[in-house]
């Protein structure tokens, strides 16, 4: 069902990352203090997001950040303000980055049941990140040699099998070994993720069950592994200590609390059908075979049917799941959305605006109520709401390149190029980062804070352009 494929593993990104740590002849890794790891955490981050294709939707985000966060409200020391993403890959994967960046792969969400599942996994990996499991191992790695780390990345980026045999069959490889979990490592991390559940009524159930289904998975030999088999040892010891552990502790077993079981399955339906693979249409369809009145499988397959191109079957399975839910937000928000990709601009505004009425500070809808007032003519009224949307969440990338096109158009040369600049620059693409930038710095006043933040920008902007996977340089939209 999932394949393996030639991804950056997270013991090797981290061995990338020290290289770009290292700072003027040094020739090893030192210990590293909680500022370092912060700075290293942000470089690890910014690496891996130009090697990945990152999931921008945000009803799915916002649903693991806040399972992510919750988790976060009662654990103490917290040394690092915490990062959470999703990967689209169909890998059952998941790794906690040096500084509190956690990314967990589509494919593990996917064959998950329930937010105990998800909050177990998370719970894990924080606890990785607490621990500072990742800067120990760097620690203990600090003779890996320069040399070592560029045998491993010319590995990484020849790729395939002649990179992957270069990168296993290595001292390099052998010395970045330093940096996976040990088994200690693993059982501080587990003992500490179930106090953390409990603490956030949760309980360790989910992360006994998804570990479980790791387990299962088979691999016809090494290189089909799954990576967090790989990175993350003994995996039936530590099936045995959670059992162990919840059977002697009614604490760590205890039901768990404020929980919405739709919540998670609309998130998971959600997942499937956007970002899922050619093989969840059939799901769907036979899942509504067997319960035609299950509206969130109704709503999921015309989801599927939307981002398949099927326009017309999409908006009548959306219209079905209304008539279960007529004041659901999310189902009215992506009919509206269904609609403006069909061309029906009115209509698809008018569901628009019911959604928000219903969820004002939905930012997916309030971004397709600007789409949708661009293409009826209000390019003043687009412009200014995806405005007041890059204030609320400046990380929503997609703005930049909406807003760059929209004042392209308008003729405001010095908005568009400025947005177009910072969004090739968060995508690593700093090629046409400094072009877009160049242009915006010579039609911007000298005296204006534009001018010296995008001054500050350029500067910034060091490493050269390489040449990206297109998934990573490009970006999703829902359907």
């Amino acid at each position: 069902m999932f394949t393996q494929r030639n991804k950056i593993t997270p013991i090797i990104c981290i061995a990338i990352i020290l290289l770009f740590s290292i700072a003027g002849e040094r020739t090893y890794v030192s210990a590293m203090t909680i500022q370092e790891e912060i700075e290293l955490g942000n470089i690890f981050a910014r690496q891996v997001r130009s090697q990945v294709t990152l999931i921008e939707d945000q009803d799915i985000l916002s649903y693991v950040r806040a399972v992510g966060n919750r988790l976060l409200e009662k654990v103490p020391e917290k040394h690092f303000d915490f990062n959470f993403y999703v990967i689209q890959e169909d890998t059952y994967n998941a790794f906690a980055g040096p500084g509190g960046h956690v990314f967990v792969h589509s494919g593990l969400i996917e064959v998950m049941d329930s937010e105990l599942e998800l909050a177990g996994i998370l719970a894990h990996e924080i606890a990785h990140v607490i621990c500072r499991h990742i800067s120990e191992r760097i620690d203990q790695s600090k003779k890996m040699s320069m040399a070592s780390l560029a045998g491993t990345i010319a590995g990484i980026l020849i790729g395939g099998n002649v990179g992957m045999a270069m990168v296993y069959g290595s001292a390099a490889a052998q010395q970045s070994m330093f940096l996976a979990y040990t088994r200690e490592n693993e059982r501080e991390a587990d003992q500490n993720s179930l106090r953390y559940l409990k603490d956030a009524s949760y309980n360790g159930k989910g992360l006994l069950t998804i570990l479980k289904k790791i387990r299962k998975t088979s691999w016809v030999d090494v290189s089909d592994m799954p990576t967090y088999i790989m990175t993350h040892p003994a995996l039936n010891e530590r099936l045995i200590y959670i059992d162990t552990a919840l059977n002697a502790t009614p604490e760590f077993n205890s039901p768990a609390k404020n929980i919405v079981p739709d919540h998670f399955r609309k998130i998971n339906i959600r997942l499937r059908a956007l970002y899922g693979d050619k093989h969840q249409t059939k799901l769907f369809e036979k899942n509504l075979k067997e319960s035609p009145d299950d509206f969130l499988c109704r709503y999921g397959y015309g989801l599927r049917l939307a981002v398949s191109g099927k326009r017309q079957k999409a908006l009548t399975e959306l219209k079905k799941a209304l008539q279960f839910r007529p004041f659901d937000a999310d189902i009215l928000r992506d009919t509206g959305i269904a609609f403006f990709y069909d061309g029906h601009y009115e209509k698809a505004i008018n569901y628009l605006k019911s959604a928000r009425d219903i969820v004002p500070h939905d930012i997916e809808c309030q971004f397709f109520i600007g789409r949708t007032r661009e293409k009826l003519g209000q390019t003043d009224a687009a412009a200014e709401l995806w405005e007041h949307l890059l204030t609320i969440n400046p990380e929503l990338n997609k703005l930049h390149y909406y807003l760059g096109n929209l004042y392209g158009k308008k003729g405001i040369t010095s908005e568009a190029h400025y947005h177009l600049g910072l969004f090739y620059e968060k995508k690593n693409n700093f090629k046409l980062a400094k072009f877009h930038l160049k242009k915006a710095l010579s039609e911007t006043d000298k005296s204006t804070k534009r001018y010296t933040e995008i001054e500050k920008l350029l500067k910034s902007i060091k490493q050269p352009n390489k040449k990206k996977n297109p998934k990573a340089v490009g970006f999703r939209i829902s359907h």
